[in-house]
């Protein structure tokens, strides 16, 4: 997915932005199906609005290198 907005030509602020965006909503509407999901949402949740920027940057970063 990482690829697409690049090909499209968002930069890397621009995915780890939206990458915020979309933790901010699942956290706030989706309930977590796993301990690892529960995990990330707890985090997500403690965490001020410069951590979660690291924690989606870092988010991102997997991705990437997965796909």
């Amino acid at each position: 997915m990482v690829n697409i907005g690049e090909g499209i030509g968002l930069s890397e602020d621009m995915i780890t932005a939206t990458a915020h965006k979309i933790g901010d909503f699942l956290t706030s509407f989706v309930e977590p199906r796993n301990r690892e999901e529960a995990l990330l949402k707890e985090l997500w949740q403690e965490a001020n609005d410069e951590d979660q920027k690291v924690l989606a940057a870092l988010i991102v970063r997997m991705v990437n290198k997965k796909g």
